[in-house]
Parts: C-alpha cells; sequence; structure tokens
C-alpha cells in the first residue's frame, strides 16, 4: 500500500561519558507511529543491559499528526483542490505522503489544510528539485481554489 511507517535516523554524537541519537519516527497512523516509539524504547533497553549502571532516556516530540482525521470530515475541502488542480491544466493525483507538517497543524487548529503541491520533486533529498513551470502551475491552483471558494460562496 506505500504506507509503511518509518524511523529515520538523523544524527548520532557521543564521548567517552555518553551517547546521544536522533530519530524521526512517521507512520500514517497512532497505532503504528506508537510501535514505532515502543521498538526504539525496547532496543535502547537489549542494548544497555550490556552496560551495567547505564541509563538511558527516551524523549518522543510530537511533531505532527497525520491530518486525514480532519479531512475526512471535509470532503469539500479535497473536492476542490482537485477542481482548482485540474482547472491549472493537471490531473489531480490523490495519494498520501508522510509529511505537511503546516498542513497538519493547521488542521488540528480546527482550519482543514491539505497538502497540495508546489511543484517540488525528490523531498528532502540531496537531489530535491522545482521547476519554474511546476512552480507556475502551484500559483494556478492555489489561484484557482480562491476562485472556487468564491463561486461557492
Amino acid at each position: 500500500e506505500d504506507k509503511e511507517g518509518f524511523i529515520h535516523p538523523v544524527s548520532i554524537s557521543g564521548s567517552v561519558e555518553q551517547a546521544e541519537a536522533r530519530f524521526i519516527i512517521r507512520a500514517f497512523d497512532d497505532e503504528q507511529l506508537q510501535a514505532n516509539g515502543e521498538f526504539l524504547d525496547a532496543t535502547v533497553q537489549n542494548i544497555i543491559e550490556d552496560f551495567p549502571n547505564s541509563t538511558y532516556e527516551l524523549k518522543i516530540t510530537e511533531q505532527y499528526r497525520n491530518m486525514k482525521k480532519v479531512l475526512d470530515k471535509h470532503p469539500e475541502i479535497i473536492e476542490i483542490g482537485v477542481e482548482a488542480i485540474e482547472r491549472a491544466g493537471i490531473t489531480a493525483k490523490r495519494q498520501s505522503i508522510r509529511g505537511g507538517t503546516d498542513g497538519s497543524r493547521l488542521s488540528f487548529m480546527g482550519l482543514p489544510c491539505p497538502n497540495i503541491f508546489a511543484g517540488e520533486h525528490a523531498f528532502h533529498g540531496k537531489q530535491e528539485w522545482a521547476s519554474v513551470q511546476d512552480m507556475e502551475k502551484a500559483v494556478q491552483t492555489i489561484i484557482n481554489i480562491a476562485v472556487i471558494w468564491e463561486e461557492r460562496a
């Protein structure tokens, strides 16, 4: 289904006295997110068993949740987005992604806000890029969203 979560090591550092590892945990549902955190905890517990008097701290900080819970209650938001994309001359492709920090926060604050697109490709990697033509289509889409809301008002 292409909806597997992941645990991504961001940084690992240490000295003689201590070590620190930072991870990003992503999942499409809260249960998998919880399971990933428990997996990390169990892994660390297993490692330190070999080192008497060792301690560890596991701190999990929520970055964002799956906005689908909010968007499912407001299907018109997605419909308007799809129509706006199609009016810009693009075939809308609906898919779930593991991202959208701003949209997630806004959605859970009461402003349903799905991800659309901004013309980017190969997100967050060394090969990430965006073309001017794709960014122009993203701008057209945003303008179309405003026009459609006005038409339906």
